[in-house]
């Protein structure tokens, strides 16, 4: 009986074998437009775990724009990872349409890679729109949609969320994509994320325009995403709030991100970061060079719960300018770095708790941040007893000394060695930085090149393989480190989708 019992087992686990090799054998590469005239009807065509290679042209008109995806297939162009290519695979939908609409499929096995994405105009997600579902795009570069069309007419019913890409309770990876020059008036020029838990990885977020909220990327309502390892630069919030980032009533996580020039106008504030109802961990990041022509020109946060730590403030302004009949009471240079609203959380027209106490219902807990005005810098408007501000270890206000913040560097400065990304080489400076080792001394120094002292580097870079690398006097600078183990390189990305 037992031996009977396991002659079934063993049946049953060829048979299972068989059906997975069947399966994979039976996944096909569809080819536009050698095989298919258009995008759509090679989808139509696929199955789930098919592959749709589509060659280097532009690709315009029915079928190549408003393409359903309710299935778990790959659509890539015919090298994701040589930006030639991509820059030559293009979809233009010709400011009638967006080019992409995911729908249904939870799978991260639907992916995008590789393709250029323009021209797209719709309410929500002119250049992707992603509903419950969670494809993987990744080495795509998705530019001019939205308002930013030429011959766009602005009317009431025009793009509103998400420019660039709009997600609603998702779980999609972006990663190694180029967001740019995307435009619209409501909510995330770039990005808009409604719900959900999407990953943000390793993209460039730059020069994307709303007029109200979240110019590069905009949070709302329950979303919890993990931004790592981006670049926002250049964005702006035209008339209200949050240049770079706009998160309300929502989590996230932002580390190892550069947030920098970003511009916000003289609605709420929040040139970097404007941060509303939400609990926001920052962690690495260099948040630099933004404006806000309201308070908050690196970050503005009215009833939140946030940490910030091994991070560099640094250089940010506000520049406000008067309404009628208001008098500005603030002294030059407050709110430049960060603004916080302390209130009790009730608008006008509320009847108020009798005898009701100020008891913090906003918090903010900054360590091991180099924060130019130190303490001072955190201008705190309101009734300051609703904050319960947590002045941690390991803070200071030192010069940066970043690499060349004019010309977009913001690697820290390093008689031992920091990565130029203009040349692709280690060079050396001059002086160092007092941001290199200048860490939570808890946390491991991850990636970070040898020399490295033992302790993460502050800012966006702090334990990557891009890290600057420490000096001590007398120690030669040319001690082997992983960059120089890679021949002067970075270690290598991952390989492309394929």
């Amino acid at each position: 009986m037992q031996g009977g019992q396991s002659m079934r087992r063993e049946t049953w686990v060829v048979m299972l074998s068989a059906l997975a090799v069947s399966q994979v054998a039976l996944a096909a590469v569809l080819r536009v437009p050698q095989e298919y005239a258009t995008i759509q009807a090679a989808v139509d065509d696929a199955a789930g775990g098919d592959t749709i290679v589509i060659a280097p042209g532009t690709y315009q008109g029915r079928g190549n724009r408003d393409i359903e995806i309710r299935k778990a297939v790959a659509i890539r162009s015919a090298e994701p990872g040589d930006p030639c290519t991509v820059a030559a695979t293009i979809i233009d939908c010709g400011g009638q349409g967006r080019a992409f609409r995911f729908r249904g499929e939870r799978s991260s096995r639907a992916v995008l890679a590789g393709l250029t994405i323009t021209g797209g105009q719709a309410e929500d997600g002119s250049g992707i729109y992603i509903v419950q579902s969670s494809p993987t795009i990744t080495r795509c570069r998705i530019l001019r949609n939205g308002s930013s069309v030429e011959g766009f007419q602005r009317t009431e019913g025009g793009p509103q969320n998400g420019g660039g890409i709009y997600l609603r309770d998702s779980r999609a990876t972006i990663s190694y994509c180029l967001i740019a020059d995307n435009e619209v008036q409501d909510h995330g020029a770039g990005i808009c994320c409604y719900g959900g838990t999407p990953s943000i990885t390793n993209c460039t977020i730059v020069n994307n325009r709303v007029r109200n909220e979240g110019g590069g990327i905009s949070i709302l309502q329950g979303s919890d995403p993990a931004i790592r390892r981006c670049r926002i630069t250049g964005n702006a919030a035209t008339f209200r709030r949050g240049g770079g980032i706009a998160c309300r009533s929502s989590h996230a996580e932002i580390a190892n991100c550069v947030i920098a020039e970003n511009r916000a106008g003289e609605g709420d504030g929040g040139g970097g970061l404007w941060l509303y109802r939400s609990t926001v961990a920052i962690g690495n990041c260099t948040i630099a060079g933004n404006a806000s022509e309201s308070l908050g020109g690196g970050i503005y946060a009215d009833l939140c719960d946030i940490l910030i730590e091994n991070s560099i403030i640094w250089g940010n302004s506000s520049l406000p300018s008067p309404r009628p009949n208001e008098v500005m009471v603030r002294r030059r240079g407050q709110g430049n770095e960060i603004a916080v609203h302390s209130w009790q959380g009730r608008y006008e027209g509320v009847v108020p708790e009798p005898n009701l106490a100020p008891q913090a219902n906003s918090y903010l807990t900054i360590s091991y941040t180099d924060l130019r005005g130190g303490r001072r810098a955190v201008y705190v408007f309101g009734v300051p007893d609703w904050l319960q501000l947590v002045w941690g270890r390991g803070n200071m206000q030192a010069d940066p000394l970043l690499a060349d913040p004019a010309g977009g560097d913001y690697h820290l400065q390093s008689q031992a060695g920091r990565w130029d990304p203009a040349r692709r080489a280690w060079v050396e400076d001059d002086v160092t930085s007092p941001c290199i080792d200048a860490g939570d001394p808890l946390l491991p120094a991850g990636e970070e090149p040898i020399p490295n002292g033992g302790i993460i580097n502050l800012g966006a870079y702090g334990g990557t393989a891009e890290a600057s690398k420490s000096y001590a006097p007398g120690r030669a600078a040319e001690a082997v480190g992983a960059g120089d183990l890679h021949n002067g390189l970075l270690p290598s990305e991952p390989a492309p989708a394929r």
